[in-house]
């Protein structure tokens, strides 16, 4: 149930030690971007294997750490507005690392790996769930102004297939200039 999400974390790892052991890059799309924070705010759409769930429009927020070549830590929170109007407020959660690769000197890919939670609390009570979690997202940025794009997979116990979430937004990315 969790192959894919688990193999991606193997590559992920294993690209992060043989970043270790080879010289640094010297190629512009290389140093692109500096060191620093990615922050910003989305708009997605979660599915369940093949089926969208538009009605259920997220708007969330992202942290990534970007550090070209080597791994990072990545972090989002997201909410479903048309739940929370209805008196129950439903959270997301991802918490976990992403490899940031420079495609060339206005795009960078972010392939992720971590944990996930879905939680829901309203006036009878609340309750939630955690998985693992897997995703890819590109950034196409001029400066310091980007549009992310992405897709995660969530894979929750007793679930038989994965929940995603295609998200799309605008972020600050960190400038290589003053």
């Amino acid at each position: 149930m969790y192959v894919r999400p688990f193999a991606l974390i193997v590559l992920l790892l294993a690209a992060a030690r043989a970043e270790a052991q080879s010289p640094p890059a010297t190629t512009d799309s290389a140093k692109h971007a500096a060191e620093g924070w990615i922050y910003g705010a989305s708009l997605g759409i979660p599915g369940y294997r093949s089926t969208p769930a538009a009605e259920l429009f997220t708007f969330g927020v992202n942290f990534t750490q970007l550090r070209p070549g080597r791994l990072g830590a990545d972090f989002s929170l997201g909410t479903i507005p048309s739940v929370a109007v209805a008196g129950i407020l439903p959270l997301g959660a991802r918490a976990g690392v992403a490899f940031p690769l420079a495609a060339g000197p206005y795009l960078l890919v972010l392939p992720s790996a971590g944990v996930s939670t879905i939680m829901a609390m309203g006036p009878e009570g609340g309750a939630g769930v955690g998985g693992v979690t897997a995703g890819i997202a590109t950034i196409a940025h001029a400066g310091p102004l980007g549009l992310r794009t992405g897709i995660t997979w969530h894979g929750f116990a007793n679930t038989s297939g994965a929940i995603w979430l295609l998200e799309i937004g605008f972020v600050s990315v960190p400038s290589a200039t003053p």
